[in-house]
């Protein structure tokens, strides 16, 4: 019982933390769309603007790849199959939809966008043999 209000109440932590941090990474998208020719003002050097990130348009759910969001099944290899999937087509959106979802160590590979849909809560392995 114990263990189970432990799990409970770190779930609710990282609820809390993902929200506090969507809403401070809308703010400064927000923010810096806005603001994206006031940061080359003043500059005393000659600096090249940065391209804005872009990714090929070809999605792909983990949920395609067999991964259960259940929060005790884990779903290391459906995300490392999708992320290959997505990578193998040159690069895309892998998806983590709404649940909670228990996993090892993910390795992203170049042209990835692994977005976390609203209500999705990615929980890392305690198995520490699992990572490199």
């Amino acid at each position: 019982m114990k263990k189970l209000k432990f799990q409970l109440t770190n779930v609710f932590i990282l609820a809390l933390l993902m929200t506090a941090c969507k809403e401070q990474i809308q703010t400064t998208t927000i923010e810096q769309k806005d603001d994206t020719a006031a940061i080359y003002e003043g500059v005393e050097f000659d600096m090249p603007k940065v391209n804005e990130t872009s990714f090929p348009d070809y999605t792909v759910s983990i949920l395609e790849h067999g991964a259960v969001p259940d929060g005790m099944t884990s779903n290391t290899m459906a995300i490392a199959d999708a992320i290959e999937a997505v990578s193998k087509k040159g690069g895309g959106k892998v998806i983590i939809p709404r649940g909670l979802w228990l996993t090892g160590p993910i390795q992203l590979k170049s042209n990835i966008h692994l977005h976390l849909e609203e209500g999705a809560l990615v929980r890392f392995s305690r198995d520490f043999d699992e990572y490199p």
